[in-house]
């Protein structure tokens, strides 16, 4: 490299043109020390970039997975209506044909989350080796009926028709109420499995059908969970997820206030033993519910809070508050 105190020292060469020879390779350095630099500046920004590109794929895949899990349910609870292919006769149509057409909707990936599936098909080849079987009516537009009428072959009538709901169980009267009054019904003809959890989208849905609302749609929680988010009930987040009991205490709280029930009643829960067990965000609602007697002790001073709420127990907080506020 030529360097320019040296020029004077070469014999034979023009110093002009030493010069200009100097002047560009240390332009060329330049350039590559800038070059150096901007390469050590940029990397750093590119890998954020990066790292931000594979949070937002992640978690937009994470949040389809959850539509996928919950549009699959859809179907499955629809297959699981048809009762199993014992249950298919000449009325058993219009759910196969409903379970069928639900199914066909779904995507590959919410398809293979349809565990049931092979139900479906056995209830569509016994549906179709039954003699002459009809072709399912288009249903009319419903009117409003004075009166709610109850289909005798799909569902029971009361709760005493549930063969796991056992004479004189504490939940007995809780479980024919609910089920008369059309807020909760069987999980399947003759079972009501009150040993099974709620989810947030059942609870929302039957305070939205006692308000009026015309719940039928896809999903089967969408129009509950629209009318519980315009109404302040619920953010409508996670409707297939398992209802605590300290939740279902606050939906049911929020819902009191919507309705201007008296909620002034409180109860201290210091005599719980896991009173500090509750959420901040639920204090009040379960101290009303507690005094109001729609949520109690679960047994040696213990409240449960973050408890799942089964469907027993939530026949009888309904029953309970249906009877003592809603009045």
């Amino acid at each position: 490299m030529i360097r320019i105190r040296d020029i004077s020292l070469v014999p034979g060469h023009d110093s002009a043109e030493l010069v200009r020879a100097a002047a560009r390779q240390l332009r060329i350095r330049e350039t590559e020390i800038k070059q150096l630099k901007s390469n050590q500046m940029v990397f750093p920004k590119n890998a954020e970039a990066a790292k931000r590109i594979i949070y937002e794929e992640l978690k937009q895949q994470a949040e389809q997975e959850e539509i996928d899990k919950a549009a699959a349910q859809e179907v499955i609870k629809l297959i699981d209506d048809i009762g199993g292919v014992d249950s298919v006769t000449s009325s058993s149509g219009p759910k196969i044909e409903k379970a069928r057409k639900a199914y066909d909707a779904l995507t590959d990936a919410q398809k293979a989350l349809v565990t049931n599936y092979d139900v479906l098909l056995a209830c569509e080849k016994a549906y179709a080796d039954l003699p002459n079987p009809p072709t399912p009516p288009t249903p009319p537009t419903p009117s409003k009926p004075t009166t709610p009428s109850k289909p005798k072959d799909d569902k029971p009538t009361t709760g005493a028709s549930f063969t796991d709901v056992p004479a004189g169980s504490w939940y007995e009267d809780a479980v024919n109420y609910v089920s008369e009054k059309g807020l909760m019904n069987g999980t399947s003809k003759n079972g009501f499995s009150p040993n099974a959890t709620t989810t947030r989208g059942m609870i929302v849905t039957i305070l939205a059908r006692v308000e009026g609302v015309n719940t039928n749609g896809t999903p089967w929680y969408a129009a509950g969970q629209k009318w519980a988010m315009d109404n302040g009930i619920s953010d409508g987040t996670n409707m297939v997820g398992e209802v605590t009991r300290e939740q279902l205490a606050a939906i049911l709280y929020r819902y009191a206030k919507l309705k201007g029930y008296d909620t002034s009643k409180s109860n201290k829960l210091d005599s719980f033993k896991d009173a500090d067990k509750v959420s901040s965000w639920a204090v009040e609602a379960m101290q009303w519910a507690n005094a109001e007697g729609l949520i109690n002790g679960k047994g040696n001073s213990m409240l449960d809070p973050q408890g799942k709420a089964t469907r027993a127990e939530t026949a009888a907080i309904l029953m309970r508050f249906m009877e003592n506020i809603a009045k």
